[in-house]
């Protein structure tokens, strides 16, 4: 699936998020979200998650902007192409999965249902 939807994000002439979309996608929805509260949600170390950010900040799809009640901190905001890119990063790969699963036959969807379903249990108890 990678590399499918690799191919196409380098046909649409969109860079490569790789393991940066995570972090992207959790500042999209939670924009003003600090590097020390994105490395929580994400489970990944502090200078992981300020190495990426650095990264998309220089691809200018994130920006960094100082907190005007505590300029100890600093607040992390997705730019309208950082917007732009994971929307069209997600539109490729729903096309890619969509393409995938027409492929299958009626078993082999009904057991990726069933595999999914187990899947979306185990997460859900971990949450808890």
């Amino acid at each position: 699936m990678r590399r499918h939807v690799s191919r196409r994000t380098e046909d649409a002439g969109l860079p490569r998020f790789g393991r940066r979309l995570p972090v992207m996608i959790a500042v999209i929805e939670q924009p003003g979200i600090t590097v020390n509260e994105l490395a929580r949600t994400l489970r990944m170390a502090k200078s992981q998650v300020s190495g990426i950010v650095s990264s998309l900040g220089s691809q200018g799809v994130l920006e960094k902007r100082g907190d005007p009640e505590d300029q100890r901190l600093t607040r992390l905001y997705p730019t309208e192409a950082g917007v732009r890119q994971a929307r069209e990063w997600r539109e490729i790969f729903r096309s890619a999965l969509a393409d995938a699963v027409h492929g299958m036959t009626e078993d082999e969807a009904d057991r990726l249902i069933e595999g999914l379903r187990a899947l979306l249990r185990v997460m859900s108890a971990d949450r808890e």
